[in-house]
């Protein structure tokens, strides 16, 4: 097992994120950023926070596949239709 790394803990309030009642801002997929720029700024946290270079590439591996698989393209259009296809 590896130890639980306090920097990746996230606080936020996350209900209502995958259905449309908790989105109280709407946004075009233009203004909303690609899974690829959202991967970039992950990957750099992750290198920021020590992470190994495996760990980051896994990522980098799983989350390719997840847009090759269901054609998402922007964060916006990530929904657990989406998610529940992929898995």
């Amino acid at each position: 097992m590896t130890k639980k790394k306090p920097h990746l803990k996230v606080d936020a309030d996350l209900n209502g994120l995958f259905n449309r009642e908790g989105n109280t801002t709407p946004r075009s997929a233009e203004s909303s950023p690609t899974v690829k720029q959202a991967l970039r700024t992950v990957t750099r946290q992750m290198e920021a926070t020590g992470l190994r270079p495996r760990t980051i590439s896994d990522y980098v591996t799983h989350v390719n596949h997840f847009t090759e698989v269901t054609g998402v393209t922007y964060i916006t259009d990530i929904n657990a239709d989406s998610i529940y296809g992929w898995l």
